[in-house]
């Protein structure tokens, strides 16, 4: 199963947002990943709370939903969420999920008995096609005193794949605990999986051996042999929810010999949560390669992450002053742009690089700067790029692009993109080059100034 749509009506600081998650090329397919930015506070862990709420199941819902009042926008008395969903067979489904503000959870269950029944009719006869997780950021180890979600029933596994996301004093699955468990159940097939599941995801770290006397993974780094406990937070991070989910596939897909192979929706809340910037800018390829059948909703505030984004897969929340929380698609490839350049983009919305501190230094009059202020200034490196010029090259290699693609989709030369091209890049043959090729693919001409490479193929790529 994956997500297709999702809209929120009236739910927490959300008056109304629609979320597309199709792929740009017109297939109608989903896309591997949706990465939503935005400030803090602005909603983006309701998105993924309530995308997981609507899938979880009448079972599960109880023990995800604490008091229904909680979810809706202050003044209104009815919020809902609705989706799109794509099962297993390609088939799409409508499903939603209404809550009021007088309801309770006997009231709330007896108001959604046809959307749930339905669901819980699909997941009783496979729950292997609905394959959800989630995680929050209180994502963490777990202790002996730290267990939630306790229970027989077969639903309950839902409301523990996602708990991380409501609560944050939920525990996960010990990782220790399962890969132990697996290498008891399975024997050498067990440990296989463990060590391509571990090595395929970890950069500069590499799964060693499961040392079972003091019942611990080790691991080997640029230190030695150590422990999974004494990883850097970071690592640690990404290994909680990771193991999580490997023992929540594992016990879901008893039969896969590569966990990491699983399909279902993935929801993670600071997918770059405790990463050094080194690792930031890798983390979305490394995960859309580890797991490639997953689909990921992730939330982020680095634009190091976001740079990573292909056409289409990244949002932005937004609230203008006091007013609504609105949703923006970055319809455009940021993987195709330097980081200075998504900062002062729509994306970041930045007027430049520079820090507060010079900025208010420059924005003093001249005669109002201080002879120790004026040597500061006069310090501080010249910007490699310049804020403005930057906004103007984008927006103008926007026209050049649409230009290029009137004609059914395939690029075009006209005298209009041509000088607009010429004027982005400061008369640059190779661009004049490139409007008149007859796809994008002359953006590899010698001639192109190699700064000018991504903004061009930024430009001239087909939506």
């Amino acid at each position: 199963m994956f997500l297709r749509r999702l809209v929120l009506e009236n739910i927490r600081s959300i008056e109304f947002l629609d979320i597309d998650f199709t792929a740009p090329d017109g297939t109608g397919k989903t896309r591997q990943w949706t990465c939503i930015l935005g400030e803090n506070g602005i909603g983006k862990s309701t998105i993924l709370r309530s995308a997981a709420l609507l899938l979880a199941g009448s079972e599960a819902l109880p023990k995800l939903l604490d008091d229904p009042k909680r979810w809706l926008r202050i003044g209104t008395t009815l919020g809902r969420i609705s989706a799109q969903i794509v099962t297993q067979d390609g088939k799409v489904r409508e499903i939603s999920l209404e809550l009021g503000r007088r309801d309770n959870l006997t009231s709330i269950l007896k108001r959604n008995e046809k959307n749930l029944k339905d669901l819980d009719a699909a997941l009783s006869h496979s729950s292997r096609n609905y394959f959800t997780a989630g995680y929050g950021v209180s994502r963490r180890f777990p202790s002996p005193d730290s267990e939630k979600f306790q229970g027989d029933s077969s639903m309950l596994p839902r409301a523990q794949s996602v708990a991380t996301l409501f609560r944050g004093d939920s525990s996960l699955r010990s990782v220790e605990s399962w890969a132990m468990d697996l290498h008891y159940r399975r024997g050498s097939v067990g440990l296989k999986m463990i060590r391509e599941a571990f090595d395929a995801l970890l950069p500069e770290v590499k799964f060693y051996k499961i040392d079972k006397e003091r019942r611990q993974l080790l691991f080997s780094t640029a230190d030695g042999r150590i422990p999974l406990g004494q990883l850097s937070d970071g690592y640690q991070s990404v290994i909680s929810w990771y193991g999580d989910l490997l023992f929540r596939i594992t016990e879901v897909f008893r039969n896969y010999k590569k966990p990491q192979e699983a399909r279902g929706l993935l929801l993670l809340d600071e997918v770059d949560l405790h990463l050094h910037p080194k690792w930031q800018r890798r983390v979305i390829d490394h995960l859309r390669t580890t797991l490639p059948n997953l689909q990921f909703v992730a939330t982020t505030h680095s634009p190091l992450t976001a740079q990573q984004c292909g056409e289409a897969e990244l949002y932005v929340v937004k609230r203008e002053g006091k007013g609504p929380v609105t949703l923006h698609h970055y319809e455009d490839a940021p993987n195709l742009l330097r980081v200075d350049q998504i900062l002062v983009s729509p994306v970041f919305g930045l007027d430049s690089g520079m820090s507060v501190a010079v900025e208010k230094l420059r924005a003093k009059k001249s005669s109002d700067l201080t002879a120790d202020e004026k040597e500061v200034l006069l310090s501080v490196p010249r910007p490699r790029v310049d804020a403005e010029s930057e906004k103007e090259k984008i927006a103008l290699l926007k026209e050049v692009r649409q230009e290029l693609l009137k004609s059914g989709g395939k690029p075009r030369a006209t005298k209009k993109a041509t000088k607009g091209a010429k004027k982005a890049t400061k008369g640059s043959k190779g661009v004049v080059m490139v409007t008149k090729a007859v796809g994008p693919a002359a953006y590899q001409a010698p001639s192109v100034r190699g700064a000018d490479r991504p903004m061009i193929k930024a430009a001239l790529k087909a939506k």
